[in-house]
């Protein structure tokens, strides 16, 4: 089922605040976003050349930053929001720096740079070459490591996805148009950079209905109807109650899109 608020469109459009609009929630976003899965970081930390430095692009509320901090000596968050930045958990080896993705810079070659449920925001020219220079060159061998990656659907049981459905026919209308590039995994995004094969993650999380509702209600569609007086989620909650009883936790599983390179040559075909 799409989480339609992360998910993109083709470059050209208009720009989206989504700073503005993620930064004004930043602490439901970092209370009700999930984590991602181990296995994504120790593949991530086995690509990089070495584990000296780390940049997490537009971090959000650091739910990559912290996992990369745990495998990295220093990981530097970057994200246009400070509200958002000031959500994330001190952590020894990691900082911030309030950075648009276009300037991303933070002065001494990476190992690795990741974007995690961002790309579609600013997937075009200025940002791929900053990746190139904010990333440690080969010389010789392998160089730094790009990877982008997010979650568009998730899957609960058929009955609960059902009764699902009918709030995304309502949500559709009201996403940003930067929604289509995450849904398509990323793939029609022209990536300058050499790619690597990527093995298949996915996200499997917990949740009671409440934290389900929690989680939808960051979704800046959701948010955007309930500033015209539209409560869809209090609408829905009646009838996912009749199939998901409170005292019930149930497993959300949401395949994740990735994708990875090594940057130091373009890519052909």
């Amino acid at each position: 089922m799409p989480a339609h608020d992360d998910r993109a469109a083709a470059s050209g459009h208009a720009a989206y605040d989504h700073a503005a609009s993620f930064g004004h929630h930043a602490e439901a976003y970092a209370r009700h976003r999930p984590t991602y899965p181990a296995a994504l970081f120790d593949w991530l930390a086995e690509l990089a050349p070495s584990r000296r430095l780390a940049i997490d692009v537009a971090s959000g509320a650091g739910q990559a930053a912290l996992a990369l901090a745990a495998r990295f000596d220093r990981v530097v968050a970057t994200d246009r929001s400070a509200e958002l930045l000031a959500t994330i958990p001190a952590h020894p080896h990691l900082t911030t720096r309030t950075q648009p993705a276009e300037a991303l810079d933070v002065g001494e070659p990476a190992d690795l740079v990741v974007t995690a449920q961002a790309l579609h925001w600013f997937a075009e020219e200025p940002f791929w070459s900053r990746v190139r220079a904010a990333l440690r060159p080969g010389g010789g061998g392998p160089g730094g490591v790009f990877a982008a990656f997010g979650y568009a659907d998730f899957t609960i049981s058929p009955r609960i996805d059902a009764v699902l459905a009918p709030l995304h026919a309502a949500l559709e209308p009201h996403w940003s148009p930067r929604n289509r590039l995450l849904l398509d995994g990323y793939r029609s995004i022209a990536i300058p950079f050499e790619e690597l094969p990527a093995p298949a993650f996915t996200i499997r999380i917990e949740w009671s209905r409440a934290e389900l509702l929690a989680y939808l209600g960051t979704w800046s569609a959701v948010t955007a109807l309930r500033t015209q007086g539209h409560d869809v989620l209090g609408a829905l909650a009646p009838t996912l109650a009749a199939v998901w009883p409170d005292d019930e936790v149930r497993v959300v599983e949401m395949p994740l899109a990735v994708r990875a390179f090594h940057v130091g040559s373009a890519h052909v075909g």
